[in-house]
């Protein structure tokens, strides 16, 4: 299921979502892992993904959020 966006949004860096597969066990807690750039329909996305352990070593949540750089990111 994908939310289908306007191409040529006003905006050259908004945020958007969807789902990965993460090494958790590469994080420590409160540790960002930063993504490379990926290009995605035509735009240039950056994945950051935060581990926080709440409850113990064995139980922990993890928040992410994407980051759109347009066509401009790699000028």
């Amino acid at each position: 299921q994908k939310e289908e966006k306007m191409s040529n949004l006003p905006a050259p860096k908004h945020k958007s979502s969807f789902t990965i597969t993460v090494p958790i066990d590469q994080l420590q807690n409160g540790q960002t892992k930063i993504s490379p750039l990926h290009r995605v329909d035509g735009l240039n996305w950056r994945l950051h993904i935060t581990r926080h352990e709440l409850y113990g070593p064995d139980s922990y949540t993890l928040t992410n959020y994407i980051e759109c750089y347009g066509d401009d990111a790699l000028e």
